[in-house]
């Protein structure tokens, strides 16, 4: 059985998030972008915890489409008035909501005492989220983000114990 190494499993996953970012026309790498990316990683302990919630992709695009419609009528905005962009920026930073995910996936693994951070880390620290758009999105899609983070550090566990 090949073994993944969990380092360059959290770097291809923050690739990918970027490559998510870009094609969504947006300067800055978001938490739903890693959620994004998340969701796109067969073979993660992350992809089963969001496959066993329902949630793949384009699940995630359309209740993120959802919630942009929700906010935007929420201030008086009920139509796209701008045209969407027809270039792709480079998305080179990242985000306010990466970043906090980031740090609360890093939170997340010491807390564990686990020795590396890995995608379901970052998962964790996504779905610790309390405000913003993920956590809107993931309520519209109809998602307990509690049961979710509770499989989360059970999956953990699982293969904590089981690499040992």
């Amino acid at each position: 059985m090949m073994r993944r190494n969990p380092r360059s499993d959290v770097k291809a996953t923050v690739k990918q998030a970027i490559a998510c970012a870009r094609l969504a026309g947006s300067e800055t790498v978001e938490a739903e972008h890693l959620l994004l990316a998340l969701a796109g990683k067969p073979g993660t302990i992350a992809y089963a915890v969001l496959s066993e919630a329902g949630l793949d992709a384009q699940r995630i695009s359309d209740a993120l489409a959802v919630e942009q419609a929700a906010s935007l009528a929420a201030v008086g905005v009920t139509a796209l008035t701008s045209p969407l962009p027809t270039y792709l920026p480079e998305a080179r930073q990242m985000g306010q909501s990466s970043r906090l995910a980031l740090t609360r996936a890093a939170a997340a693994a010491k807390a564990r005492k686990d020795r590396r951070m890995r995608s379901t880390h970052l998962l964790i620290g996504v779905l610790s989220a309390d405000v913003g758009r993920v956590p809107r999105a993931l309520a519209h899609a109809g998602v307990d983000r509690g049961r979710m983070l509770a499989e989360c550090h059970a999956a953990l566990d699982h293969h904590q114990r089981t690499a040992s």
